[in-house]
């Protein structure tokens, strides 16, 4: 396997080298990008960062690192730049560099190349770089995209699919619109019309003259003094390059490297089914990476929140209308499936109905639920105490439904000693990556993010943090103690309420809620025929010690 490091100036660069990426991943290369600067010139980073973060996520590749040199700019900061890529990857060695071309058409692009070449020339490996826009031919304000000035370029065709996939990635650029919508036509033709992209070897004698005869585009439309821009260049080149481009053999001091320290070892939380610490690692959404353990398959989340929703933030007549339908019905599934009597007790237990379908069949309950608006509804509903944390009494049956995955992996190992410490049953209930709708959301990123993040709730007060199927959540039971009698799968999205379900969700148009329909009644189909679903119940009984 080869490890590639591509270099750029800004978020959304990468589109001109996607063809070329999208060969590399496919012959099994490691990608890793390197944004040079923070993009911010009309946009937040963290817009930006995030736009970059979707978009390569739509062609595989999810090693991303980002820099802060100002947008516009880089050639004001080639040393920093240069010393924090080579303190970053300390240790990593790389097979190639790959790079915008040295075109003139933004100051920044060249100054990323410059940094490109300058790295690669130091560790002797090769450089390849990729035209993206410049000005060479036309007049004023007019650019070519994609278009490569002079020799030695090699072309590759471009496969309809990953014309496909290069057209989504634009579609990620949202803070970009006015830009793309210029940049737009002339890609659209190259890609999908001509079917070729090119590249070619970077070579260090192209960086000590102009990249065309003629004012560049960047003096034209950025504003960017050429003058300025070659005391930079010419600087940087002597220090890192030497003389005509030739790379000095004697090491180079090139100042402080900032708070960035050497790469090392990426830390990873121990499996909590099976203690393995190797995860392969595919990030979701921006704020959403998911971590699947190589030995087991369990899926674990990182998350970052970038809010906090709860009951508080739902409509209840639309609730009660949809899932609060759905949670009556799975209420009597589950309860009917437990051979026992005595006490239940419901941790997590939401608006009830759980128990009450509990105490209708005969069982003392009481539950605990720290939401407040869910626990006074579950209160009203059944007339006895709701904690709102968990006081550790014993219980003839204590059920978990739609809990554990909330749990921290970490947190996992003591909460399953306490369960089988203090129940003779335990009857769990959690989201199953087993499931078709998992599946379907997952595999059709970036067209349901949204779907995506109502699955591990990223935005909720308690995110997902795990998702197990019958096989982890079966071993993870035995590991602490438990015998499992019985599993099945609970109806999670019935026809029925399909549509209530989608509208309870404020952020989906109804048209979208609509068109939606045909697809969940193809999957619940699908799954009567698997008999497998996205909710999964196990009863698990504590083996005495």
């Amino acid at each position: 396997m080869r490890r590639v490091l591509w270099i750029f100036a800004h978020q959304d660069d990468e589109v001109a080298a996607a063809a070329r990426m999208l060969e590399q991943t496919r012959r099994g290369d490691e990608l890793w990008c390197a944004y040079l600067t923070n993009g911010a010139a009309s946009m937040s980073a963290a817009v930006r960062n995030a736009e970059s973060l979707a978009a390569l996520f739509t062609i595989g590749v999810t090693n991303v690192l980002f820099f802060d040199a100002p947008d516009g700019a880089l050639h004001e900061h080639l040393d920093a730049a240069l010393a924090r890529l080579e303190t970053r990857f300390a240790g990593l060695p790389f097979d190639e560099v790959g790079c915008l071309a040295w075109e003139g058409g933004h100051q920044d692009h060249d100054a990323s190349h410059l940094v490109a070449l300058a790295f690669a020339r130091r560790r002797g490996i090769k450089a390849w770089e990729v035209p993206l826009y410049n000005g060479y031919g036309v007049p004023g304000q007019f650019f070519r995209v994609l278009r490569p000035i002079g020799n030695g370029w090699e072309r590759s065709g471009v496969p309809f699919r990953d014309a496909r996939r290069i057209l989504r990635m634009i579609g990620c650029y949202r803070s970009q619109r006015r830009t793309w919508l210029g940049l737009m036509p002339e890609a659209l033709l190259r890609l999908f019309v001509l079917r070729g992209t090119v590249a070619r070897r970077a070579d260090a004698a192209r960086v000590t003259r102009p990249p065309h005869e003629g004012r560049l585009f960047y003096e034209r439309r950025f504003r960017c003094e050429r003058a300025v821009f070659d005391r930079a260049a010419a600087q940087f080149v002597q220090g890192t390059m030497g003389p005509m481009g030739q790379m000095e053999t004697a090491g180079v001091s090139i100042g402080p490297i900032g708070p960035i320290g050497p790469i090392g070892p990426i830390v990873s939380p121990a499996c909590p089914v099976c203690n393995g610490t190797a995860f392969t690692r595919r990030r979701l959404l921006p704020n959403l990476k998911v971590l699947r353990c190589t030995a087991c398959g369990l899926r674990l989340s990182d998350i970052v929140k970038t809010k906090s929703v709860s009951y508080a933030h739902i409509d209840d007549t639309a609730y009660l209308q949809s899932i609060g339908l759905l949670r009556r019905e799975q209420a009597r599934e589950i309860v009917s499936a437990v051979a026992a009597s005595g006490e239940w007790l419901d941790i997590g237990c939401g608006f009830g109905f759980v128990l009450d379908e509990a105490r209708r069949a005969g069982f003392a309950v009481r539950g605990v639920e720290p939401d407040a608006k869910a626990a006074a509804h579950a209160r009203e509903r059944l007339g006895v105490e709701i904690l709102p944390v968990d006081d550790h009494r014993p219980s003839d049956v204590i059920s978990t439904l739609d809990v554990i995955e909330h749990i921290a992996p970490a947190e996992l190992h003591a909460f399953a000693e306490d369960i089988r410490r203090r129940a003779a049953l335990w009857v769990i209930k959690v989201p199953s990556c087993d499931g078709l709708f998992y599946e379907v959301a997952h595999a059709l990123l970036p067209f349901t993010r949204g779907a995506v993040r109502r699955l591990w709730q990223s935005d909720h007060e308690y995110p997902h943090t795990v998702y197990f199927d019958e096989k982890t959540l079966t071993r993870f039971l035995r590991q602490h103690g438990f015998t499992v009698e019985r599993v099945r799968y609970l109806e999670e999205m019935p026809n029925a309420t399909a549509l209530q379900r989608l509208r309870v969700d404020p952020t989906i148009p109804r048209w979208q809620a609509l068109a939606a329909l045909p697809l969940v009644r193809l999957v619940n189909r699908v799954e009567r025929w698997r008999a497998k679903s996205d909710a999964l119940l196990v009863l698990a009984r504590s083996d005495p010690r």
